[in-house]
């Protein structure tokens, strides 16, 4: 009976340690897309930017 209690503390131990490592990644990825998302922000205001830039110049040629 011990044996069968080991065997399934180890593997209960090897499953916490699994789901560690599963919810670092899955951690790491939500940063990954939180950034990805300031950096798509970032991308809209310099495109708007660029735009009013554009249109600024195209009114100082007339």
């Amino acid at each position: 009976m011990d044996q069968k209690m080991e065997a399934l503390h180890q593997k209960l131990q090897k499953m916490r340690r699994e789901k560690e490592v599963q919810e670092d990644a899955l951690y790491a990825i939500r940063q990954k897309q939180v950034r990805l998302e300031s950096v798509e922000s970032e991308l809209f205001h310099m495109e708007r930017e660029k735009s009013n830039l554009v249109a600024q110049a195209h009114e100082v040629w007339q």
